[in-house]
């Protein structure tokens, strides 16, 4: 044999020698089909980024929702969705009536409730309602809340615990501790 020969043959044992070990490796490995691999729905994060949600009855827009993020949960109460820096519009005849802003809030897709939290400020033509925690009950068609609040119009501010309001904030009742008038 010639030096080529010899070069090729101890090249062609060396590939032998290597495919030798790697192959057995390899034949350990598994094939899985689709329907033995199985995904626990609790391990799968639900989540989206810039989230808008319309909320409408037949073809007339109640409310739209946007939200830097949202979380969507399956609970015993029903589905939730949980945002962060939420901005509510409400609407009336397809007029804005009221906007709404809070660092955080839930909506409850089986109640149509939202309840929102920190730093929430509710704004309508004339009046901006200030307070820690606030609910939107669809079925009262109130904004109501037992926390402290604040209420600021061109003519005063009135503060207190607790408030029951309308969606256009027009009917406002503080339930304790009035401090403050609003003149007419």
């Amino acid at each position: 044999m010639d030096a080529p020969e010899v070069e090729e043959k101890e090249m062609t044992e060396v590939l032998l020698l290597i495919m030798l070990m790697f192959f057995p490796a390899c034949s350990d490995r598994q094939e899985y089909r689709k329907e033995d691999v199985r995904i626990d729905e609790k391990d799968i994060q639900k989540s989206i980024e810039k989230f808008t949600l319309v909320e409408t009855e037949g073809s007339v827009k109640k409310w739209v929702m946007n939200a830097d993020s949202a979380e969507f949960l399956e609970t015993d109460k029903g589905d939730v969705v949980k945002a962060v820096n939420m901005d509510v519009v409400f609407y009336e005849d397809n007029n804005t009536v009221t906007r709404l802003k809070s660092d955080s809030g839930d909506y409850n897709k089986r109640s149509q409730v939202l309840d929102l939290s920190g730093n929430v400020v509710i704004n309508s033509q004339t009046k901006k309602v200030i307070t820690s925690d606030v609910r939107w009950d669809p079925g009262r068609n109130l904004f109501v809340t037992d926390k402290r609040v604040e209420i600021v119009t061109e003519s005063g501010t009135m503060k207190g615990m607790g408030m029951e309001a309308s969606m256009d904030l027009e009917d406002i009742k503080i339930t304790s501790g009035i401090e403050g008038q609003l003149s007419k």
